[in-house]
């Protein structure tokens, strides 16, 4: 969609909110994806489900498959600190959570969350088949996609995270030309703010 012009070359740079929301609201974006808390964004427009917007499902790669979306970004977890009688009763409220009449208060916010609870139902955590490993499945799965959508026969974009002595974790970012199978050129850029913050945390 990068390479036709359907979609902007800073769709990969932008976060989900406020660069997604505000692309969208502004007819910058026809199409994104997106979860349900952007409603307050789009109602304090003015904006109407199933007038100025629509929601469908994520779609699937092949007719009839269960779609699976990925539940991410909060963790609830149950202290060692309490008693036995209050981790029990930690433990209830997080099933309670997961019952059919939890959805359906979630619904009462209007159809436009109907597509959502619907996903919910089959969807599971990030971590569920790859666990600890899932940073480095999702850093191959994004850098991938970087590169499809930059890349072709002669140029390629490789994206990473940098692990260095004094800074752990830094993005990088590399745009090569290959010439008969042998790189010809390369860019390098990076971020330097992690380098910075580090030299002025050691003084």
């Amino acid at each position: 969609m990068v390479k036709d012009g359907s979609a902007s070359k800073s769709v990969l740079t932008w976060g989900q909110d406020p660069d997604l929301t505000q692309q969208f609201l502004h007819a910058k974006a026809a199409m994104i994806i997106d979860g349900p808390w952007i409603f307050p964004e789009l109602n304090a427009a003015g904006w109407k489900y199933d007038q100025q917007y629509g929601i469908v499902p994520i779609p699937v790669r092949q007719a009839g498959q269960t779609v699976i979306t990925p539940l991410g970004g909060e963790t609830m977890d149950i202290g060692a600190g309490g008693s036995s009688a209050q981790e029990q009763a930690a433990w209830e409220w997080i099933e309670g959570l997961q019952q059919p009449a939890v959805i359906q208060q979630y619904l009462k916010g209007g159809t436009e969350y109907t597509v959502f609870a619907q996903e919910i139902e089959t969807a599971r955590p990030r971590t569920t088949e790859f666990g600890t490993n899932y940073p480095k499945v999702s850093q191959a799965i994004w850098t991938a996609i970087q590169a499809a959508a930059f890349g072709d026969d002669t140029t390629a974009v490789l994206v990473y995270d940098t692990e260095t002595v004094p800074v752990a974790s830094a993005p990088a970012a590399e745009c090569v030309t290959v010439t008969d199978g042998k790189i010809t050129h390369n860019r390098f850029i990076f971020d330097r703010a992690p380098f910075d913050a580090a030299r002025q945390a050691g003084g």
